[in-house]
């Protein structure tokens, strides 16, 4: 039996270092202990089964302990924090964890920078292009095994939403050559991953800045590096690899620096800075070397670029700035939890959501034809306002009928300058959609509506 008691010694080693350390050995000693009674009472074999077919939904389990938990240098939080608060004072990291932060961005950088330079080759350099991907791959899995082992790090952050693309990516390659051998058509694959990936995104942005803001911060960068690649569809390959190695370096940049921050406003500044900064070489050559200058302008202009780049930035910072306004919403919810608070915050939450889904229903027409049913496009028409009107009222409620808090007065400031910013998520992604589409209407007025909306978002969060 010691081969037994060695292979689930073994198997323990998976659970997280600080899990480990704290009930390492009495789980040893609790699990020798049943196999000693087991073995007593001659049923060794369906204790061992039973443990065996436990073993995966207790590791499950005590990973999203682990993650909930945080580690022992976590940033302190507050009754607004969510896990670390503006102006609170974060430890700041070695230089270690920090440029590990930063490594996924050059990965990515170097893979899409490498298959552009071999897209255009033939017989080895086809290998290549794919061998890069699979390496990419292997080492993405390899630092999340790592991760999960040692226990979740703070610069994990810049891994997940990496590591969640990977396998969307997988996933649809896969339900993509289903579609392709069953009907030969896969227009309906396309339609549902344009659909349903960004709600996806959004929803785990949302609840990695539930467990950390620093780390909503880090996950959202791999994000609003993508949204970039519009302008690129026929942009000469010299200056496409110019512009990708520019936007993934000052992402490795400001990764770094954010762990390195002692204040979360130093953070949260890095992280708009990279599609503030990454973005404007994107917008001037999807207008004067690529597709996206309008038939009606006469030629390429620094306005046209300008009037191109703002509404695609602010979509980029409403990554960065929407998940740290909600999780914000949810401290104050979480905080009234005794008048209703708890269930508020979820009903005007639903209300962004449901104006996602009618927002990204209109890119889908827009961009492939593909109709929704009407009835179906005005359920979220009208839900959209509705859930948020009514989460919003009965919040302020809440916070305006509860005897226990002591400062209801500030709490109802801080509730009523979160409703313009979170208002206005749903909304940059129809403000896109006439740049995408090829309509440059984007008049002043607009464009200072959004600016405002930035800086307002960023005092908030």
């Amino acid at each position: 039996m010691r081969w037994i008691i060695r292979l689930f010694t073994r198997l323990f080693g998976l659970y997280p270092a600080r899990f480990r350390a704290r009930f390492g050995s009495e789980m040893d000693e609790v699990f020798q202990a049943g196999l000693k009674a087991a073995r007593k009472q001659g049923v060794w074999l369906s204790f061992l089964l039973r443990e065996s077919l436990l073993f995966p939904a207790s590791l499950v389990s005590t990973y999203a302990w682990s993650m909930r938990a945080g580690e022992d240098r976590q940033m302190a939080a507050s009754s607004l924090g969510g896990g670390g608060t503006a102006g609170v004072s974060m430890p700041g990291e070695k230089w270690g964890p920090s440029i590990l932060a930063g490594i996924p961005h050059l990965l990515a950088g170097i893979l899409i920078v490498l298959s552009e330079i071999t897209s255009s080759g033939s017989g080895n350099q086809s290998v290549l292009q794919y061998l890069l991907p699979g390496l990419f791959f292997i080492g993405f899995l390899g630092v999340l095994s790592y991760s999960l082992v040692k226990g979740w790090k703070s610069w994990a952050g810049s891994w997940i939403i990496y590591v969640f693309l990977i396998a969307m990516v997988l996933l649809t390659q896969a339900v993509i050559n289903v579609s392709e051998s069953w009907t030969g058509n896969i227009d309906g694959v396309d339609t549902l991953q344009f659909l349903v990936l960004p709600l996806l995104i959004a929803y785990l942005l949302y609840r990695i800045a539930c467990k950390n803001r620093l780390w909503g911060l880090l996950s959202a960068i791999p994000p609003i590096l993508v949204i970039w690649s519009f302008f690129l569809e026929f942009v000469p390959s010299t200056q496409k690899v110019l512009a990708w190695s520019w936007i993934f370096l000052l992402a490795f940049i400001a990764a770094v620096l954010m762990l390195r921050a002692k204040q979360f406003w130093a953070a949260l500044g890095l992280a708009m800075a990279v599609p503030i900064l990454g973005g404007i070489p994107f917008a001037y050559l999807g207008v004067y070397a690529g597709g996206t200058l309008p038939f009606t302008q006469p030629g390429p202009s620094l306005l046209e670029a300008f009037k191109q780049y703002l509404p695609v930035l602010i979509m980029a910072l409403a990554i960065v700035l929407g998940p740290q306004l909600a999780v914000k919403l949810r401290a104050l919810g979480q905080a009234y939890e005794n008048a209703g608070g708890k269930f508020f915050y979820r009903i005007v939450l639903a209300g962004i959501l449901s104006g996602l889904v009618y927002a990204l229903m209109d890119w889908v027409v827009s961009m492939s034809g593909v109709h929704f049913h009407e009835v179906i496009r005005r359920i979220f028409l009208i839900a959209a306002p509705v859930f948020f009107l009514m989460g919003f009222a009965l919040l302020f409620y809440a916070v305006w009928k509860s005897e226990t808090a002591s400062r209801v007065n500030s709490d109802l400031l801080h509730l009523g300058a979160l409703f313009l910013p979170l208002l206005f998520v749903p909304m940059v992604i129809i403000l896109l959609l006439p740049i995408v589409t090829g309509n440059t209407f984007h008049n002043w007025l607009m464009s200072a509506a959004e600016i405002a909306w930035v800086l307002a978002s960023g005092l908030v969060v």
